[in-house]
């Protein structure tokens, strides 16, 4: 049997005399308390157990004498049920993976890591995770595992994972590799409605226009918005690299945000020149092969 801090443990006792004093008994090492009598000759004496005793078996002492004083007999040992154990310390949680994580935006549902819970009476224990990741909403996630031993001790630990509106996703599951597949499988419907949906995922996010200075030598990557991406966007499909056939991105309908389309274009024009890194991030590198190579349209 397994108690924990808070718990009442209880000795119960009986007597083969019916003349006597009342017994006292001690638990736990605490202060010695006087019995009470259940009925006939049984007796009780309880304790509840205190944060600052010692872990493992509980030990107790009865002290029985009788009422003429002739005879006392005490008792440290039980002769029938079981031992109580003292487990006062909860489980050990080990959050496995990156905490705090980080993730872009993205279609693909959340993979959590996990976690596990090591005890020091119960050795292996489950543990029971709480919360979600949307990859499709930018903001602040957090992941709560709990576990209890027993005894009944619980803890508990957290991830937090934070989904970012834009940045460098290389990740096998991203938007843009997924438009990208689509492309390559000739959907190129499909493709396109997932580039809207990606547009709407971002039409939340603030974003400062560049001024015409800035284009020369303003980074573009995915989620950003901006006329400068447009010239990118007319670049792209006047150079035999197009965004689409159809619809948003393709000649003439150019728009102004940086999505997986633009991404997938620019992976292409970089794999084509071989631009490395070919992940789909307008930068010094692609700005400078472009004007040495003589590309118009641009800014320059």
């Amino acid at each position: 049997t397994l108690a924990t801090t808070g718990n009442i443990v209880t000795v119960t006792f009986t007597s083969d005399q019916t003349s006597l004093v009342s017994p006292t008994v001690s638990i736990a090492g605490h202060a010695t308390t006087t019995a009470t009598n259940t009925s006939g000759n049984t007796w009780t004496a309880s304790t509840a157990m205190a944060s600052d005793d010692i872990e493992g078996a509980v030990s107790f002492f009865i002290t029985v004498g009788s009422s003429d004083g002739l005879a006392t007999t005490s008792v440290s040992a039980i002769t029938s049920g079981s031992n109580v154990t003292f487990d006062k310390t909860a489980p050990v949680i080990t959050v496995s993976g990156s905490n705090p994580d980080t993730k872009y935006l993205s279609t693909a549902v959340y993979s959590d890591a996990g976690a596990s819970a090591t005890d020091g009476h119960d050795g292996t224990v489950s543990v029971v995770s709480s919360g979600s990741v949307d990859l499709i909403s930018p903001g602040s996630y957090t992941i709560t595992y709990t576990t209890t031993d027993a005894a009944g001790n619980s803890s508990s630990a957290a991830r937090t994972v934070t989904v970012l509106s834009s940045g460098h996703n290389t990740g096998g599951t991203s938007i843009a590799q997924r438009v990208q597949n689509l492309i390559a499988m000739g959907n190129t419907e499909a493709a396109q409605d997932l580039d809207r949906q990606w547009s709407h995922a971002l039409a939340t996010t603030t974003v400062t226009q560049p001024s015409v200075d800035s284009l020369a030598t303003r980074n573009l990557e995915l989620s950003v918005t901006g006329e400068d991406v447009k010239r990118l966007q007319i670049t792209l499909n006047a150079s035999g690299f197009p965004l689409a056939i159809i619809g948003a991105g393709s000649p003439g309908n150019e728009t102004s945000l940086f999505g997986p389309l633009t991404q997938n274009a620019l992976i292409k024009y970089q794999q084509a020149n071989k631009i490395s890194p070919t992940i789909g991030y307008f930068g010094p590198i692609t700005r400078a092969h472009m004007k040495s190579a003589g590309v118009t349209g641009i800014w320059w």
